[in-house]
């Protein structure tokens, strides 16, 4: 869990606010809130469904792919 939040730290440059702690422990594998996490692209990067697509395509033209398929892996 530890690898993931210094990946997602990595990718994003912000820190650990969008995990999901409850699936988190319960699963014992690094999740996040989706949601919080599409309100972050919107409010912090300006992520607009009807100019930039899907969530993954916007992550891949901002972040790259590497950061798309990491989030991927989270869900």
């Amino acid at each position: 869990m530890i690898t993931e939040r210094i990946r997602f730290k990595k990718f994003f440059d912000v820190d650990d606010k969008f995990r999901d702690d409850m699936i988190t422990t319960m699963t014992k594998r690094y999740s996040i809130d989706i949601i919080k996490f599409d309100d972050w692209l919107h409010k912090e990067h300006g992520y607009d469904e009807e100019i930039h697509g899907s969530m993954n395509d916007f992550i891949i033209l901002r972040f790259g792919e590497k950061a798309c398929s990491f989030i991927e892996s989270l869900l």
